[in-house]
């Protein structure tokens, strides 16, 4: 309960540091699509710590971005992310980066 009231205040708090996986899936067919999810990626290398791609069909790519950073701009990139055409689920799940001391 503690890490859940942790992860709501860094994800309003732009001052703190949040971590993050973006799970997307998306038709590689789209045109275009794989550029635009690279150059984003690449435009924001500050955020974006390690991806993974698998294929699930011959048309559908499963992607998943770890991210680390201020909440705010983790949500906007995911935000820009999730709004390619092309993309058919994007789901952001968060938690706080914050260190925690245990007694």
């Amino acid at each position: 309960m503690l890490r859940d009231t942790l992860t709501r205040e860094a994800w309003t708090n732009d001052t703190h540091e949040a971590a993050g996986t973006l799970t997307l899936v998306y038709d590689h067919h789209r045109p275009q699509l794989r550029d635009h999810l690279t150059k984003l990626q690449h435009d924001n290398t500050e955020l974006v710590v390690s991806t993974l791609h698998a294929h699930l069909t011959h048309s559908l790519c499963l992607e998943v971005i770890i991210l680390r950073g201020p909440a705010q701009r983790l949500q906007q990139i995911a935000s820009q992310l999730r709004g390619l055409k092309g993309i058919l689920k994007g789901e952001l799940v968060m938690a706080s980066a914050a260190e925690q001391h245990h007694a």
